[in-house]
């Protein structure tokens, strides 16, 4: 080596320990020059990369460190790719890590940065507003390994230090609060010093992207002729796929919908056997009581007898309800109106509702007796769990993008988002999707049916229900309903 050379190894020393001891979590190898000591055919160069080529160049990266895309949760806005990681423990034991990406497909990575950093509490829970990724996290991943989050930052602008100082910051406010998610939370995060030196570790990646010569004659790149009959054959496929996924849906519908019948006969039959058996006791206490002649006491259980009478028959109208959900005349209705007479009740006994409603809100397309049940249970849900002195129940009426629709539903559609929030003690994580089911129910004197007739009905007209409030901080159900294609007004 040249004195030269060894002057220039010394400088590139010097600022890779000044780097380290600021942000050691950046590194995890020093190879001060590549191989052979020859400089690659290519030049790191981010910016001149468009987003799709950065996003295709991100994947691969990945992909060559050992991440594994999988599909988990429902509807994560924030997120751009779910992987897992494949890890040893010191025992030799294998297990998978959870790892949430974001590189700002969806929204600026920037943007995210600060909404994590400051309410950290409020991203979790935007991340996993939706029950099913609660539940698949629970019994997909161990609890003790915690899930990290990583950012990618494709630019420099945000100040290394004081990004590291909020993200411990915030790692720090997650572990000090008792948080009801059954997870912790770590923050990784890359820069474009650290993503130009992965590219380094993986020569390969970096020559199909940065070199002039593979940019302009790569095999991974096709003319636009290829590309277009590529396009052609992927379209088929795609509406071939989509046709076999209705067909599959329909069946799984019928499947499901046989077997939530035959566990409801059971569980009316339970239900109602239990007052019956208690009328049945009663009478064979009020023969011999007769025949005693003792009139007072004969009068008591006359009364009992009547109170579980009344239970039976509050079950067996709710039955009917039930089966009636499936009876539904749709035409285009306006909501207002619908939600106004549901809060009537709760108005006159004390209660503060707000109502909003978006402006020029469209018709929709569905059979208002019906809906209109849906709307008078959750209203009379909310009013038997206040806990505050002032009871609030918030309406709101607003459209929904179609990038923020589930997968569940169906896309094609438009629709509207009505949503019943109060501020009473709201539903635990464990009963999110206990609520719904039939016949469960934590209130003494309800029959369990109320929510699971109403989310029935509600997947009747081809729309979705599903609560995602806060625990102990009231409950908020939201519901999706299609949009009628006739918008104007009567």
């Amino acid at each position: 080596m040249t004195p030269k050379g060894l002057i220039e190894f010394q400088h590139r020393f010097r600022r890779f320990l000044d780097d380290f001891i600021h942000a050691p979590r950046r590194y995890r190898s020093f190879l001060p020059f590549p191989t052979r000591l020859t400089r690659p055919p290519f030049i790191v160069d981010l910016d001149r990369l468009d987003p799709r080529e950065f996003e295709n160049l991100c994947f691969e990266l990945l992909t060559q460190m050992g991440f594994r895309r999988v599909t988990w949760g429902k509807g994560l806005r924030e997120i751009d790719v779910v992987a897992t990681l494949p890890k040893k423990d010191p025992d030799g034991y294998e297990y998978q890590e959870l790892w949430l990406i974001s590189m700002g497909r969806r929204a600026p990575v920037e943007f995210l940065l600060h909404i994590a950093v400051r309410d950290p509490e409020h991203f979790i829970h935007r991340i996993i507003q939706y029950p099913e990724a609660i539940k698949e996290l629970s019994t997909k991943f161990r609890p003790d390994i915690p899930v990290t989050l990583l950012f990618i930052l494709r630019t420099e602008e945000m100040s290394v230090d004081l990004l590291e100082h909020e993200l411990r910051r915030m790692e720090r406010m997650l572990r000090e609060k008792e948080r009801p998610y059954p997870f912790t939370l770590r923050m990784r995060w890359w820069d474009s010093h650290y993503l130009t030196n992965l590219i380094q570790q993986y020569p390969q990646i970096g020559y199909k992207y940065f070199s002039d010569e593979a940019r302009a004659k790569s095999k991974y790149r096709k003319t636009p002729e290829e590309l277009y009959l590529e396009n052609i054959k992927l379209t088929e496929k795609f509406q071939a796929t989509l046709s076999q996924l209705e067909e599959e849906k329909k069946k799984r519908f019928i499947a499901e919908r046989d077997a939530a019948w035959k566990d409801v006969a059971f569980k009316a039959a339970h239900k109602l056997g239990n007052p019956i058996d208690a009328v049945e006791t009663y009478l064979q206490s009020l023969k011999k009581r007769i025949g005693g002649r003792r009139k007072k006491e004969g009068l008591q259980i006359v009364n009992n007898m009547e109170i579980s009478i009344e239970e039976a028959k509050a079950v067996i109208a709710q039955f009917k309800s039930l089966t009636k959900a499936e009876e539904i005349n749709l035409r285009a209705v306006e909501l207002l109106s619908l939600i106004e007479h549901a809060c009537q009740i709760p108005r006159e006994n004390g209660v503060k509702v707000e109502i909003e409603v978006v402006e020029n809100c469209p018709l929709v397309m569905i059979d208002p007796d019906r809906i209109s049940e849906c709307f008078n249970e959750l209203v009379a849900n909310a009013s038997h769990w206040f806990d505050k002195e002032e009871k609030i129940i918030r309406v709101s009426v607003n459209k929904i993008p179609k990038r923020k629709l589930p997968d569940k539903i169906d896309t094609t559609k438009k629709y509207l988002k009505i949503q019943f929030e109060d501020n009473g003690a709201g539903v635990s994580l464990a009963n999110k999707e206990k609520i719904f089911a039939p016949f469960y129910t934590t209130y003494p004197h309800g029959t369990g049916l109320g929510l699971s007739l109403v989310k029935w009905i509600i997947e009747g007209h081809g729309g979705i229900i599903y609560e995602n409030g806060k625990p102990g901080a009231g409950a908020r159900f939201e519901i999706l309903l299609p949009v009628a294609k006739k918008r104007k007004r009567r």
